[in-house]
């Protein structure tokens, strides 16, 4: 049947229209979560750690993480199995100056429960830097640098097919902070602790907010959740309650040794005991994360 040239040329346009916003709409689709608290000792590395776990782990989804915490406490339970001669001697203070993003990526080796052996899991680390909030860290890079670094992650992400960003965060920093939220991530998500936070906590967060949206229009608030609860103290109840009347909160994360046994043996906690009560936590924390990046909160 003969069809005219006009037709085809029409047809391979519509054709590579539909190309470009299958692209755009698979860039959307990243879930880009910065796990944020000015307070230290809240738990967000331990945080990040489970929640990659249920993602990769559980979900199947490819997961990049960022180490933007001069701690680096991520980036050494994250990488707590891999050998030490795989590690890379880049950092994420190298790929602000311009070094290659491969350069300072490591996958992770997890071991699965009633398995001795060590698996590789969808799951790479931006390794983190102990200088990144000193005097000659990130605040020391030219802003132009900042934006090509900023670029080059993304672009990065977006072509390797990444599902999620997740980026552990330092308790307080506003040079890291703006970074964070102009380039890596859109939502934030909270947990705190059960202890002398009291309202004042969720203010900072807000403000914490305020501050990323004068970088980031779209930076939002995902959730927040109170950490290491232990339900024999009343105090914890009571303080897990006033966060329950606050906009966003998730759940309790429940104090369980099964946690801190995970994190020390490098496995996140769903992969070291599948039925316990903080990873039916976390689950849920990701689940409703789901739930409400796609409702656009």
């Amino acid at each position: 049947m003969y069809v005219p040239y006009t037709i085809i040329c029409i047809v391979k346009k519509r054709t590579a229209y539909l190309g470009r916003k299958k692209e755009d709409l698979a860039m959307k689709k990243v879930r880009r979560v910065a796990l944020v608290n000015r307070k230290g000792g809240c738990g967000k590395t331990t945080s990040l750690f489970s929640i990659a776990g249920v993602l990769a782990g559980e979900e199947k989804k490819k997961v990049f993480v960022i180490d933007l915490d001069a701690q680096m406490n991520t980036t050494s339970t994250m990488l707590m199995n891999v050998d030490d001669d795989v590690k890379p001697s880049k950092t994420i203070m190298d790929v602000l100056n311009g070094a290659d993003i491969e350069d300072a990526l490591c996958g992770v080796k997890w071991q699965p429960r009633g398995r001795r052996d060590y698996v590789d899991y969808p799951v790479d680390v931006l390794c983190g830097d102990a200088s990144i909030d000193a005097t000659d860290g990130l605040v020391s890079i030219d802003e132009d640098r900042l934006i090509e670094a900023g670029q080059r992650i993304n672009e990065y992400i977006n072509a390797n097919g990444y599902d999620w960003v997740l980026v552990d965060m330092p308790p307080s920093s506003k040079a890291i902070n703006d970074f964070c939220f102009k380039y890596l991530a859109d939502y934030m998500l909270s947990p705190f602790s059960p202890d002398e936070y009291s309202a004042s906590g969720y203010q900072q967060l807000l403000m914490d907010l305020e501050d990323a949206r004068r970088v980031n229009t779209d930076a939002r608030i995902i959730g927040l959740f109170m950490n290491k609860k232990d339900s024999r103290f009343g105090l914890h109840k009571a303080l897990d309650d006033e966060l329950k009347q606050l906009d966003y909160y998730i759940c309790d994360v429940p104090y369980e040794s099964a946690v801190a046994e995970s994190t020390y043996f490098g496995r996140p906690v769903c992969l070291y005991k599948t039925l316990s009560k903080s990873s039916m936590a976390y689950r849920k924390i990701v689940k409703v994360m789901e739930q409400r990046i796609k409702k656009n909160v």
